[in-house]
Order: C-alpha cells, then structure tokens, then sequence
C-alpha cells in the first residue's frame, strides 16, 4: 500500500483504510501467555536442576533458582490478568467518522466493546502524540530499548454510561474530542522510529478494568 499510496499514509494499513481499528489487548495476552510458557519450560528445569545439585554455595546461582522463576510468576500473573479482560469484554474497535484526522480539528468516532454488560461505569477517553524509537542500550549496544517520549497529551473526557448505546451484548461509546493545533503527525515509514497518535479508554470497573488503545492516523 505504501507503493500504490507513496502521498496518502492513512491508506497503508488496512484496519484504517476500513476505518475499524482494534485494540491491542488480544496481542497482550497472546504475547505474555507465550512468554510465560517459554520462560517457566526454561527456568525451572534449571532451577531444579541447581537445588539437587546443592549449588547454593554460590551466590549467583540464587538468581537461576529463585529469581528467574519469580520472574515466571510474574509472566503468568500478567496473562492471566490479560486473559481474564479479553474474556471480560471481548474485543474492542475504535470507528472513526473519518478517514483521516487533521491537527487543530475535532476527533469523533464510536469506541465498539464486543462484551458491554460489564461496562456501566462511566470511561474516560484521552489521546495522546508519541515518539516511539529503538535506541542502544548503555552496556550493550548492540541491542536496544524501546523508547516513548510523550510529545503532547490531551485533557481526558469522561463519558457517562447514559451516553453509550447498548446493541445486543456489545455497547458503543461515543468519542468527541479536540485535537492541538501543534504537535507532530502520525509518521510510520519506520518501524523503529515512529511517531504516532494513541487513543486510550479505561474504566474502572470491579474486578479487572477496561482499559483499551488504539492507534489512529492524524496529519
């Protein structure tokens, strides 16, 4: 799309070219329950393995034993955390009005929750311009970071319960938001060095809360 498109960024992926972004929960859980299950089949075997042999004499082998493993813990507690909203709320979209959204004009658009009937508290609703890059780490620079510089963030709006609309199990949530007349437009030529535009909804609710981004094209 970038070939047929080189002058119209918007048009490069399609979840905006059909105008129904999801958010990222469903990535989450997929990529913690993975982690987890690679981490912990590694860890403790090996954490294992060092308390028969009695390797405990040695200070370093405190880490294998016992912190790689927390760290397992760790992975599983935040994919459980993650499965338990997906099975909550299901998947949520963001419906712009719009193809494309220009700095200093309105954001509108409906936010679609697949499961509503959890959501009857009010969610407030932000937009905030980022840097996002890969840089070097200081020891090894060879590898590197993820690095997200906040350029400019937006007073959050909440939106009451009476505003949504309910349609069968899922419920629509109505987006009006202003946009700064300054900042950065969205810029994704680089994987490692982009600038993007992250919509954000969360509400507390009991048990886990929603909480949802989604990633929106404004030039």
């Amino acid at each position: 799309q970038q070939v047929a498109h080189p002058d119209e960024p918007w048009l490069w992926r399609e979840d905006w070219r059909g105008r129904r972004v999801a958010d990222d929960g469903l990535f989450w859980m997929a990529f913690f329950w993975l982690c987890a299950i690679v981490w912990n089949a590694i860890s403790l075997p090996v954490a294992a393995y060092i308390l028969a042999q009695g390797w405990l004499r040695d200070t370093g082998m405190w880490l294998y034993a016992f912190g790689f493993p927390a760290a397992g813990v760790c992975l599983i507690w935040a994919a459980f955390y993650f499965g338990r909203r997906f099975v909550k709320f299901g998947r949520a979209w963001f419906l712009p009005d719009n193809l494309l959204y220009r700095l200093g004009g309105p954001l509108e658009g409906k936010i679609e929750v697949e499961r509503g009937r959890y959501l009857t508290f009010p969610v407030t609703v932000g937009i905030a311009n980022r840097h996002v890059r890969n840089v070097p780490k200081v020891f090894e620079p060879r590898e590197t970071n993820i690095k997200v510089d906040v350029l400019w963030e937006g007073t959050p709006v909440t939106v009451d319960p009476r505003d949504f609309t309910r349609e069968n199990r899922s419920v629509i949530i109505p987006v009006r938001l202003t946009l700064p007349v300054g900042g950065l437009g969205t810029d994704i030529r680089s994987g490692t060095n982009k600038v993007d535009w992250v919509l954000r909804a969360c509400s507390d609710v009991p048990g886990v809360d929603f909480d949802a981004e989604f990633e929106i094209p404004i030039f």
